[in-house]
This record gives C-alpha cells, sequence and structure tokens, in this order.
C-alpha cells in the first residue's frame, strides 16, 4: 500500500463520527491487507481481575466471548503484548502457541494467524490491536508500518468517541437481563444457570455493559445501569 492511500486512511479514521462508522472504516481498511476480522481492545483490571475490554469489536461472537473470559488476559498473546511495544505475528510465538488451547480454538473458528499491535495508551496503560487471518499471515516492512499507522489511529479515535458512546450507550434485554441477576447477589455461575447460558457468555455480557457504561466493575455497572434508568430492579 503506498504512503498516500495510508494517509486517505488515517483521515477517514480520524473523520469518524461512531463507533459504528469507524468499525466499518478499519475493517475495510485491514481486509485489503487479507485480514478477515479485528479487534481494538485494552487491559484493565475489572473485580479484582486483569481483564480484557473490547473497545471496538470486529470479531464473531463466539470469539468475542472467549476473548473477554477471565483466562483471556493470561494467553501468550496478551502476554506478550504487555512486554513489547513491537507489533508481532502468531506464528512468531509458534513454540509457546502450541500449548496453548488458544490456538486450537482459533483455528476451529477459522482463523489460523493473525498480527497484533500493541498500543501505550494516552493516559497510562496498554491497549492492543488484533487482526485474524484465515491463512499465515505475509506481510512487507512497508505492510507493517502502514497497519501500524492505521492501528495507532483507530484506537486513539475509538478512545476518542468513548465519552460520546457512553451517553447514547443502550444495554441490549440479555445485558439488563445479566445485571438484574448480579444486582440481586447472584455470580456469574449461578446466573449462567438461572439464564440456561454459558459461564462464558455472561462473561461477555457484563463485559459488554460495562464497556458501553464506561464502568469499572460490576457494581460500578449495575449503579450506572440503575442511574440511567436502563436497569430497574
Amino acid at each position: 500500500m503506498y504512503a498516500t492511500e495510508t494517509l486517505e486512511i488515517l483521515d477517514q479514521v480520524q473523520a469518524c463520527r461512531s463507533r459504528d462508522e469507524l468499525a466499518r472504516v478499519f475493517g475495510d481498511a485491514v481486509a485489503g491487507f487479507g485480514f478477515a476480522a479485528s479487534c481494538i481492545s485494552q487491559y484493565a483490571v475489572l473485580d479484582g481481575l486483569d481483564r480484557i475490554v473490547v473497545l471496538l469489536d470486529g470479531l464473531p461472537e463466539h470469539v468475542a466471548e472467549r476473548l473477554v473470559a477471565p483466562e483471556a488476559g493470561q494467553n501468550p498473546i496478551s502476554q506478550r503484548a504487555r512486554e513489547t511495544d513491537e507489533p508481532f505475528c502468531w506464528h512468531d510465538l509458534a513454540d509457546t502457541l502450541k500449548h496453548s488451547p488458544l490456538l486450537a480454538q482459533a483455528t476451529a473458528d477459522g482463523f489460523v494467524d493473525g498480527f497484533c499491535i500493541p498500543v501505550r495508551m494516552p493516559v497510562g496503560g496498554r491497549g492492543l490491536v488484533s487482526l485474524l487471518s484465515q491463512g499465515p499471515v505475509l506481510l512487507s516492512a512497508e505492510d507493517r508500518l502502514a497497519l501500524r499507522a492505521m492501528a495507532h489511529a483507530a484506537h486513539q479515535q475509538v478512545l476518542h468517541l468513548l465519552p460520546e458512546a457512553a451517553k447514547s450507550a443502550r444495554l441490549t434485554a440479555r445485558e439488563r437481563e445479566v445485571l438484574r441477576w448480579t444486582a440481586a447477589g447472584k455470580t456469574a455461575d449461578a446466573t449462567a444457570g438461572i439464564l440456561s447460558i454459558s459461564v462464558r457468555t455472561v462473561e461477555y455480557h457484563l463485559l459488554n455493559a460495562a464497556r458501553k457504561l464506561n464502568t469499572a466493575n460490576r457494581t460500578h455497572t449495575v449503579v450506572e445501569a440503575l442511574r440511567s434508568r436502563q436497569l430497574s430492579i
């Protein structure tokens, strides 16, 4: 990709006025490099655990559910992203990943390789832009530079859009249902049993609700949902 095309995409990313628009623009851009899915996230401590918070979700739902599960923050890719500022491919971690269930799960979902761009956030903390491929990732040095620039711009833009998005964020019926049982003191295990869904799906809905309401833990999420009159007990 030529420099002028990269600059055009950066301009389009910075001009996005909603997360939906950003997801479309960024998704189209990385598709030009052969990537079928993408995710923009940050690392945070929620409920006393190191977690991955999805800021912009361009993944199939079942993949996203696994990404926000408590154990996801401990996988080799997440650990590498916390330790380096340099982008890397999944195949760079082949020796480590072959012992992780992450690769087997990703392969079952049709993704065999990926490109990860760690991000240092402006106010501290770390983020990650993950690009998933259905084939081996083969990138030139110029491709890597272009993707790195786009990833950093997209991560910065989604952070810029978060406060505005939180004002109009609407919880889904399932998210409200999960929060209602959480407010009643039920654990994720208990809520999963009541609703006949997996614990991972409960975690997914709780993290989605926290992201939408810009909250730090489950109690804060319940309080904010009540305050915004999206939840009643």
